[in-house]
């Protein structure tokens, strides 16, 4: 498989409730994977102004490249405005967040890339 993932390009990935966009880190072909540092979350169901989570301070991902595509600079621009500018009160600095998870079980159970996996398997 050929990545058209690189380093330093930002992604995202949709679940059914929340668009994840990170930071690709690294891309490991070997593993099918990419190492991404998660930026921002929003939630599909509230509205924009109210609807994003800063990631920045979470943990990094590895996660299988097929999840991700590359995001367009004219959705990611009004993205970064939020996170530089940022509302304090509202949108703390947390490193554990309870929607990233949430985010992140659905993209696996939910998610139709799932179902096409094959366990491999090595002796």
């Amino acid at each position: 498989m050929i990545s058209s993932l690189k380093p330093s390009q930002i992604v995202r990935s949709s679940s059914q409730n929340y668009q994840f966009y990170g930071e690709v880190i690294a891309v490991l072909p070997a593993r099918e994977s990419c190492w991404v540092r998660p930026l921002i979350l929003l939630e599909k169901k509230r509205s924009f102004v109210n609807n994003w989570i800063d990631l920045r301070q979470a943990s990094d991902l590895i996660f299988p490249m097929r999840y991700f595509e590359p995001a367009l600079d004219t959705e990611i621009m009004p993205l970064f405005t939020l996170l530089v500018k940022g509302d304090s009160e509202s949108h703390s600095f947390v490193a554990n967040h309870p929607q990233l998870t949430l985010f992140l079980k659905e993209l696996l159970i939910n998610n139709p890339k799932t179902k096409d996996v094959t366990t491999k398997t090595t002796t």
